[in-house]
């Protein structure tokens, strides 16, 4: 019985081993479909800005964008723009300097497509020289009114472009000031300028009362609180997102905190050109100081012929140019200036930069830099016509230009001092 048993248990397994050899053998002849899958398709959402300047950047943003620039060509109408950097959300375009109002197309991976909105280019025209007064330096505040100096006072230009006076020297008075050389506001609404002569920063309310609020009125480099530390000819101010204000004197940056505490942020007692960390960072003749979005500190670098940026960890870098005296477009890598000044951001994020050439041959010149890191030159100014000429931007000329700023409607504000003028550039 127990032999049979055995028997009958061994069948039972060899069946059951032939029937999985035989399922097996089913289940192998049973064709499987492959999986495909369609990739997602890419669309346009929005075009920003809408309205461009030549040689300016626009952003175009989507999904499913291919993310090599070599599977992305982007033209307004029927000429080309050059990719600056893509992702698979984003695309961003240098503007070409040839480039008109319409419909941008973006082709990527071979397929066509419109983008969601037109993009209007602009064009600009320069107003004549406004003789009025003699201008240097410019600010423009939150509601987008446009200050200037003007030999012992500052004036206010609303954004219709109509001037008034807004605070005078009154001699013999706390409010005693001799040259400005900088102009600055917080974001309260105070205005603060920068008096190289007497080596001070003053500040004027709302209210308009002026009172000194940096230097002692001695000529050093000594740190510590406002009220008892030095200045030497402050040339330049800005003021960044916490507060806090910046102006070159001699060859150091010096940093005025929020709470009123003067210290040394970059530079060194001897002038140079070294990139670096603070305790190393050397810099030259310093014009013009503005504050980028991501609170970096720039400054036009005239004797060195360059754009120095200090980021908020106190690091100084070549924001543009090589270091070489010159005017060659091209990236801020490659690019070079002559004797950089003014300077000032427009809405879209370009910085525009005042450029003269003082020798034999002498000229000057408005660069732009945008946001990709392309210069072009903006304005031209020939003086074998010694004038400020007026009229579209391809014919308009300026003459040795410093300060520069923009008010609420985006028209170009330009201190013309080899011309003793003040013009306004407005775009349409």
């Amino acid at each position: 019985m127990k032999l049979l048993k055995t028997i009958l248990s061994t069948c039972v397994l060899l069946a059951a081993m032939a029937g999985c050899k035989k399922s097996d053998s089913v289940i192998s002849d049973i064709k499987i479909p492959p999986v495909v899958i369609t990739p997602a398709k890419p669309s346009i959402t929005s075009t920003s800005p809408t309205k461009v300047l030549p040689n300016s950047t626009l952003t175009i943003t989507g999904k499913n964008f291919p993310t090599a620039t070599g599977k992305v060509a982007v033209n307004f109408g029927s000429v080309a723009a050059t990719v600056a950097s893509v992702s698979s959300t984003q695309i961003v375009v240098h503007v070409p300097a040839a480039a008109k109002s319409g419909p941008v197309i973006t082709i990527l991976d071979g397929s066509a497509m419109v983008a969601a909105l037109d993009v209007t280019v602009l064009s600009g025209t320069q107003s004549a020289c406004d003789y009025t007064r003699y201008v240097e330096y410019f600010a423009s505040d939150a509601l987008g009114n446009v200050y200037n100096d003007s030999n012992n006072s500052i004036y206010v230009n609303n954004p219709s472009g109509v001037s008034s006076l807004f605070i005078r020297s009154v001699a013999g008075t706390p409010g005693e000031f001799a040259v400005i050389s900088g102009l600055a506001f917080d974001a309260s609404g105070n205005v603060y300028f920068a008096d190289r002569a007497k080596n001070k920063i003053f500040k004027v309310t709302v209210a308009g009362v002026i009172s000194t609020f940096a230097g002692t009125g001695v000529s050093g480099f000594a740190d510590g609180p406002s009220t008892t530390a030095q200045l030497a000819a402050p040339s330049g101010l800005a003021i960044d997102a916490s507060g806090n204000l910046y102006t070159a004197t001699n060859a150091r940056i010096r940093k005025i905190s929020n709470t009123g505490e003067i210290s040394t942020l970059a530079g060194q007692a001897l002038s140079g050109y070294v990139d670096g960390p603070a305790s190393v960072a050397k810099f030259g003749a310093v014009y013009s100081i503005v504050v980028d979005k991501e609170n970096n500190i720039l400054l036009s670098d005239a004797t060195n012929h360059v754009i120095r940026k200090i980021t908020p960890a106190g690091v100084t870098s070549t924001f543009a140019g090589t270091g070489a005296d010159g005017w060659d477009d091209g990236t801020v890598k490659t690019a070079t200036f002559r004797w950089p000044q003014g300077m000032a951001f427009n809405a879209n994020g370009d910085l525009f930069v005042s450029d003269n050439y003082f020798n034999p041959g002498r000229a000057s010149k408005i660069r732009m830099i945008n946001k990709a890191g392309l210069v072009t030159t903006f304005m031209n100014g020939d003086f074998s016509t010694p004038q400020v000429l007026p009229g579209p931007l391809n014919v308009a000329s300026v003459m040795f230009p410093n300060g520069l700023a923009f008010n609420a409607a985006g028209d170009m504000y330009i201190a013309q001092t080899g011309n003793g003028c003040r013009t306004i550039v407005t775009f349409n």
